[in-house]
């Protein structure tokens, strides 16, 4: 007899909620038919059937759509890798418009009414008012003697299907609760599978799996070789996540899943797609994915926007084609190989034994251009590397500073002022490094041993500002411009040759040695080597906002005594030499910076200490008059940077050369 409020057709599972749902609804006088889409859960048909017409359903459908759900549902998932939130393969959001495909509710159009209505329990006051959670519907269940499998001791909700098994809710709503083994369906614990791996290869034919190979057999349609790699990840273990995930109303929800086949499929598909897809088409087709993924997730397959994208996902897989090998073992999936007939990979152009491709050499004009606009990004975003993170303390420990008493304004004023100071300066820098990158000026006409004037001038002007550091960026520059790394020397580095990272010098004579073989094409002479390396220990006595605000503090160079000269061309240039860039201040700045770190009394009181600067004395090395004195030198001349100190043996050694050069 139809119910007063006439006929509705419930979407049944079977489960605690739809069965409780069921009689509710006749509860509610509603004449009940009830649909059911076999989506490849583990059911008993017939059970489900008899149980659904002794709670009272007037007629129960049940639908096979599992081929379906493969070839138009999860065979799309797996072409465009779909994936929500990096983890989530998406099984249930593949089932819910699979289920609702027109064609399907046209098997009980006519056991519906005329204009349809959507009934939603969950939605309903009048239910959810009743029903506050799953343990008022398993009351309500033994209350109408509905059999379920959900029960207080396990109560959390499954959600079966061909492309996983999901369980949500009840003791799960805890996310430190560990899930227990008992629960998960499609996937035996990983500590129990097989001691055995297990070896097996899936082809793909424009993207979309077209036959699995086993040792034992090979499987060719869609739907077969879907559940045989269900059954063999179960097996194995493989396949289960546990995650806390965004749903699309903003709440968060915990969820554990096993997705066996869905696991195996996206792994292979990932890996052959790498041996044949386009670079850029991938980057661009992975956008997409991650926006079909989303749409899918939150219930828009049918909407336009997931018909937009369809198209171009497509026709990223036309040249998807391949077999990928996997080993299966413990929980998890590996891949052994692959190998396709268009791929794009070559063993040839990846070799490192060698160079067929493209001329190494091209590669310079490519970085120059590439480097462009990030040289105009660090020139206002990189911080200046010689600020001194270090504290001034007073005789009886850290003292109240004067900048302290300031004003708040004025302090963030001058912090500001010395900030941007810092990155002015670092600017400075770089414009610096880029123009002596291609000196000297004069082109050659000057050996390096007798430099230009200006030339010289112009070198101490710009490179006074570096640390040690940029000078090696500078030399690092002029080698990729083919130029010898001593600034004011204009020939050619040596071409690089072939072996490995050392070479063998003077062999046979008493001098022999191995050397770097890439620090020695560095330079073009041994004498350049030492004129850059005088230069930089230079660099390294002083820090480079002391010579930024004291132009007392000179660079000198090697030999220079011997080829400076007092013309009316040298006097000029010299001026230009000594121009003061800006009074940073030392003191004053590293207390204000020193302020802003958080530190302590960072300076001290006007008059209560005297601060005398003395530039050091940096005597020309003295030219060695024997080969030993040479190695000597090369020895422990490296010993001398960044405040490096060399035994006592050898700094004698040293000591006495520098008198003999004073002698």
């Amino acid at each position: 007899m139809a119910g007063s409020k006439g006929k509705v057709c419930l979407a049944y599972s079977g489960g605690l909620d739809t069965s409780t749902i069921l009689a509710w609804l006749i509860e509610q006088d509603y004449s009940v038919v009830c649909f059911l889409a076999n989506v490849g859960q583990e059911e008993d048909w017939d059970a489900v059937e008899k149980k659904a017409l002794q709670i009272g359903a007037e007629k129960m459908i049940i639908e096979d759509i599992t081929q379906n759900f493969v070839d138009e549902f999860c065979w799309k998932a797996i072409a465009c890798n779909a994936i929500y939130e990096d983890q989530y393969l998406l099984g249930t959001s593949l089932a819910r418009p699979a289920i609702a495909l027109p064609r399907e509710r046209d098997a009980i159009t006519s056991l519906t009414v005329a204009q349809e209505r959507v009934i939603a329990p969950w939605r309903d006051p009048t239910f959810f008012n009743r029903f506050q959670g799953r343990n008022d519907l398993l009351d309500y269940a033994a209350e109408k003697g509905i059999p379920v499998t959900s029960t207080k001791a396990k109560p959390y909700s499954m959600d079966d299907n061909l492309a996983h098994c999901s369980y949500e809710a009840g003791m799960l709503e805890d996310p430190n609760v560990t899930p227990p083994e008992d629960m998960w369906t499609r996937t035996d614990s990983p500590l129990k599978a097989p001691d055995t791996p297990l070896d097996i290869s899936i082809h793909f034919d424009k993207g979309l799996p077209v036959k699995v190979v086993t040792p034992e057999k090979t499987v060719t349609g869609s739907l077969e070789l879907f559940k045989l790699l269900n059954d063999l990840g179960k097996q194995h273990g493989i396949g289960r996540i546990d995650i806390v995930e965004n749903r699309y109303i903003g709440l968060k929800s915990r969820g554990c899943y096993d997705s066996p086949a869905m696991t195996l499929l996206r792994l292979s598909h990932i890996s052959i797609e790498g041996l044949v897809l386009d670079g850029r088409v991938r980057s661009l087709r992975d956008n997409l994915s991650k926006q079909w993924s989303e749409l899918l997730y939150n219930g828009l397959y049918f909407s336009p926007e997931r018909a937009f994208l369809q198209p171009s996902l497509d026709f990223a897989q036309e040249r998807v084609n391949g077999e990928v090998r996997l080993r299966l073992y413990k929980g998890n999936a590996y891949v052994l190989g692959r190998t396709s007939q268009e791929k794009l990979y070559s063993e040839e152009d990846a070799s490192m034994d060698s160079l067929t491709t493209f001329d190494p050499s091209e590669t310079s004009g490519f970085i120059t251009i590439a480097a462009i606009r990030l040289k105009k990004v660090g020139k206002l975003e990189s911080p200046f590397k010689g600020i001194l993170k270090q504290a001034l303390h007073g005789p009886d420990g850290p003292a109240e500073a004067t900048f302290r008493k300031k004003d708040p304004k004025e302090l963030a004023l001058q912090h500001a002022r010395i900030l941007q100071q810092r990155k002015d300066l670092e600017a400075q820098i770089l414009d610096s490094l880029i123009l002596l990158s291609e000196y000297p000026a004069t082109q050659g006409r000057h050996p390096a041993s007798d430099p230009a004037p200006s030339d010289v001038a112009g070198f101490k002007t710009h490179v006074r500002l570096f640390q040690p550091g940029d000078f090696e960026d500078l030399i690092e520059e002029r080698n990729a411009n083919k130029l010898c790394g001593y600034t004011l020397c204009a020939k050619p580095k040596p071409q690089p040759s072939r072996g490995g990272p050392w070479k063998l010098m003077n062999v046979g004579s008493k001098d022999f040695g191995i050397v770097d073989r890439k620090e020695m094409e560095r330079w073009c002479s041994q004498d350049c080597k030492r004129r850059a390396l005088y230069v930089k220990v230079q660099l390294s006595e002083t820090a480079a906002w002391e010579r930024a605000g004291i132009p007392d503090i000179e660079i000198e160079l090697m030999g220079e005594a011997q080829f400076t000269t007092k013309d009316s061309v040298s006097q000029a240039t010299e001026a230009v030499g000594h121009l003061t860039l800006n009074d940073r201040k030392p003191t004053e700045d590293m207390a204000a910076l020193a302020l802003e770190r958080g530190d302590n009394g960072t300076a001290t009181a006007p008059g209560t200490v005297t601060l005398t600067i003395r530039e050091k004395e940096v005597a020309p090395p003295v030219e060695p008059d024997s080969d030993e004195e040479d190695s000597e030198h090369e020895r422990i001349a490296h010993m001398l940077i960044e405040g490096h100190k060399p035994g006592r043996g050898k700094a004698k050694a040293h000591e006495e050369a520098i008198e003999d050069a004073q002698d």
